[in-house]
């Protein structure tokens, strides 16, 4: 009985040994699970390699694990750079430097598109010339500061397609967005203010939603161009509102009550529609792949 519960404990930790080091969520340019770097220091980098994508749109980030478990280093950088695809997609000019510490490894992982300005035997140079010395005097951030360098000033020397001219959009909304949205609100009811008496009586309804159709195409169609995510939040959160309180007037409520004429009082209840514009904040910022893929070139080395 003994001899079996030990052979499943042995079997358990084999299991365990065995099992894949699981790659952690991309959320910035620095990740460090070892806790080697202080917060100074890890800003310091992002900043650098922020500076680079924002110049040239390459993608390199700084990968640090205790260990690669059961995967070798060249397993497992590449799973992370296959799970993070960095760099541009199209482009694949993404870089990992990967750092297992207790396993006394790292590698320089690079993608397709950046391997004839990181060729294998420069990313060997790097790793041993400017990384692993520092790392044995105990200096990762030196290792990792010098190891960064070198990388992006061969990247800076590479003919790169330009980066997106696009920048990201500051969590604001601008003065004509707001005009297309209450849009919807004052030039519909105008409108259909003006349809001749007798015809609105019979055909207002039909009118009137043909109105806001229109104005609805084209304020989706400008936020869609613009691509601000607070600009499509505000949109469909007002739309929603705007097309929940006219079901309602011509729905639930009678018909007849509803009279259109030049001195009619309805239009202020289309102006108590625009308290649904509540603020909203925007989706969280953060570091994430382009889309890029590894070419599996690059190095390794220990120290």
């Amino acid at each position: 009985m003994r001899a079996r519960l030990v052979a499943l404990l042995l079997s358990l930790a084999c299991l365990c040994a065995n099992a894949d080091q699981p790659v952690p969520a991309l959320k910035q340019r620095v990740t460090d699970l070892t806790a080697t770097l202080d917060a100074s220091q890890s800003a310091a980098l992002d900043a650098q390699l922020a500076a680079l994508e924002a110049e040239k749109g390459a993608q390199v980030a700084v990968l640090i694990v205790a260990s690669t478990g059961a995967d070798s280093i060249e397993a497992y950088a590449t799973r992370v750079f296959e799970q993070w695809k960095l760099g541009r997609k199209g482009v694949d000019d993404g870089i990992l430097l990967l750092v297992a510490k207790d396993d006394r490894a790292l590698r320089i992982e690079v993608g397709y598109g950046l391997e004839g300005a990181v060729t294998d035997v420069q990313a060997a140079r790097i790793i041993r010339e400017r990384i692993t010395p520092a790392f044995r005097e105990g200096d990762f951030f030196g290792g990792i500061q010098a190891g960064t360098d070198a990388l992006s000033g061969l990247v800076r020397g590479e003919p790169l397609p330009e980066p997106s001219a696009r920048e990201p959009q500051p969590d604001t909304i601008n003065l004509f967005s707001l005009c297309l949205f209450f849009a919807q609100f004052f030039i519909v009811p105008a409108l259909v203010k003006r349809i001749p008496r007798p015809w609105a009586r019979q055909h207002s309804g039909r009118r009137y939603f043909s109105c806001i159709g229109l104005v609805t195409v084209a304020t989706l169609i400008y936020c869609l161009a613009t691509g601000t995510a607070l600009d499509l939040l505000l949109f469909f959160t007002l739309t929603a509102g705007f097309i929940s309180l006219f079901v309602f007037i011509f729905i639930l409520a009678p018909l007849s009550t509803w009279k259109v004429s030049s001195g009619s009082s309805s239009s202020s209840g289309y102006s108590s529609s625009s308290d649904s514009s509540s603020s909203s904040s925007s989706s969280g910022g953060g570091f994430s792949g382009g889309g890029g893929s590894s070419g599996g070139g690059g190095a390794s080395g220990r120290w």
